[in-house]
């Protein structure tokens, strides 16, 4: 159900008569949608506020005796019910007897999958809401499929049977678009760009047998840290083999596996992972994917804040029947831990009212697709280009850069801008691309080819000139003569009517 259709029905529910009597026609005609239907903006408000762990005391509540009899009697069938059997409603279900023989974590695991497939009562716009009754539904069928899956006599249960049970918590899928980090300290920490909060870097086998990466994690110390300094590759010769494009592809679906279910590990469907980064299994590409996702077992994470060094992302476990591959990214769920605590904001109104909010630190903005471009500096280029204009903020030029007395000619007008030097050292790829060539003459057609093609990503793999009204910048390509020249994107504010793909 499109928004567009959610407005239009609240319209007509409000615009219901009030009878003589008094009664209205306004809940019948609420808008109620399914999880699955409900537009991304509602999406991501039903997951920020709806928690495994919310959803666990909301349903007990729902499910006290008195509730559980009262949510499927009338009063006066309740109370004849109590007379004629000279009981009381305590006797019936609560629901820790429902979950008393189910494990914690997968209990987590059953209460977002119930969330996930819940009906929500639209009162008013991005207001979904979840009742006692659809709670109850929703679960009670999640708890129906647990329980046939989980208490089927051992020799009836087939591999297809339990595998569809243990996946159906951990299937993940990346998306159309990648999350891309953009918050300002960590937005370096899926490339070989070194600073203090976190980067990867390509190890040598010595490190990995020194540090004994048998958890995914170590904590380091000064000594370890030595080590980690003199194992650790940045050449490009070393770092072009690796498709960092395609990790922030995976990152992407690790990122989406931790919203809805508690673990290090995802799962993923093959054909259908490549599918979103635009590579058919079918043409011979889906090989040379497995070759690029194997050089990732020699890539570490490095936090050196936190004096840990993480295995990135390894295959865990590849099944060939089913097309499934498994992955363990322990640097990649430390990493949603920080970004987590960092941005989540809680502070005191002046009237001492609590206020509680998270600042966004993804960019959402660049096709899954992406991962398959074959040239990687530019894609670096266009995540940079995205995700300073994301951080640049939608307050207009005359509010941010305000001299007094001075006039703007356009007051709508926001300017983001940035130099061809600073783009290429944040650039590690292609900073160790240009380095690596000796002659000027071709070290500008390396700079030519990587900026003229970020150029045409941004219009064909980025939602940018959809997302930003009016969005012009500069095409001009440096040289290294150059360097110091700015790039200058403009417009007008996020557009309205955008609408991301579904």
């Amino acid at each position: 159900m499109t928004i567009k259709e959610i407005e239009a029905q609240l319209q007509i529910a409000q615009a219901a008569p009030i009878e003589k009597d008094g009664t209205s026609e306004w809940w019948n005609l609420l808008p109620r949608v399914s999880f699955p239907d409900l537009p991304k903006r509602y999406k991501d408000e039903v997951r920020e506020r709806f928690t495994a762990d919310i959803l666990h005391d909301f349903l007990r509540q729902c499910y006290s005796p008195l509730a559980e009899i009262t949510r499927k009697y009338a009063p006066q069938e309740v109370a004849a019910f109590e007379e004629k059997t000279a009981t009381t409603v305590e006797g019936f279900l609560s629901f820790d007897s429902m979950i008393a023989d189910i494990p914690a974590n997968i209990l987590d695991k059953l209460l977002i999958k119930a969330r996930n497939n819940a009906v929500y009562t639209i009162e008013a716009p991005d207001a979904p809401m979840l009742y006692g009754n659809h709670a109850c539904e929703a679960f009670e069928n999640v708890i129906d499929e647990y329980q046939a899956a989980t208490s089927a006599p051992a020799e009836k249960r087939t591999r297809r049977t339990a595998r569809k049970a243990a996946a159906a918590t951990r299937f993940v899928s990346a998306g159309y678009y990648q999350t891309i980090i953009s918050d300002k300290q960590y937005q370096h920490a899926l490339t070989t760009q070194q600073n203090k909060n976190a980067y990867v870097a390509i190890a040598t086998p010595e490190l990995f047998s020194n540090l004994n990466l048998h958890d995914g994690t170590v904590t380091c110390n000064d000594e370890i840290m030595g080590i980690i300094k003199k194992n650790t590759r940045g050449k490009y010769e070393d770092i072009s083999e690796i498709n960092f494009p395609f990790l922030v592809q995976s990152y992407t679906a690790a990122f989406k596996s931790a919203q809805t279910v508690k673990g290090f590990t995802i799962t993923v469907y093959i054909p259908q992972f490549f599918k979103e980064m635009g590579v058919d299994m079918n043409g011979g590409k889906g090989a040379d994917v497995m070759k690029q996702i194997n050089a990732f077992k020699d890539l570490v994470g490095i936090m050196p804040k936190e004096q840990t060094v993480s295995t990135v992302f390894s295959i865990i476990d590849i099944d060939a029947a089913h097309q499934t591959m498994t992955f363990a990214a322990p640097y990649f769920f430390r990493l949603f831990d920080k970004l987590d605590d960092k941005n989540h904001i809680e502070r005191n109104t002046k009237k001492g009212a609590l206020i509680s909010y998270d600042r966004p630190y993804h960019n959402r903005l660049v096709h899954s697709t992406i991962a398959s471009e074959r040239n990687k500096p530019a894609v670096e280029l266009v995540y940079l280009m995205t995700t300073g204009l994301l951080q640049r903020g939608f307050i207009p030029d005359a509010g941010t850069y305000n001299k007094r007395k001075a006039k703007n000619v356009n007051a709508d007008m926001i300017t983001y801008s940035i130099s061809f030097r600073t783009l290429l050292n944040n650039a590690p790829l292609l900073r160790a691309r240009v380095n690596s060539i000796e002659s000027t003459a071709n070290k500008n057609r390396a700079l030519r080819n990587a900026f003229s093609k970020a150029y045409e990503l941004m219009t064909t793999k980025t939602d940018a000139p959809q997302y930003f009204c009016n969005l012009k910048y500069d095409t001009n390509c440096p040289t290294m003569t150059t360097l110091d020249g700015v790039i200058t994107f403009t417009h007008t504010g996020r557009d309205g009517n955008y609408k991301p793909h579904i």
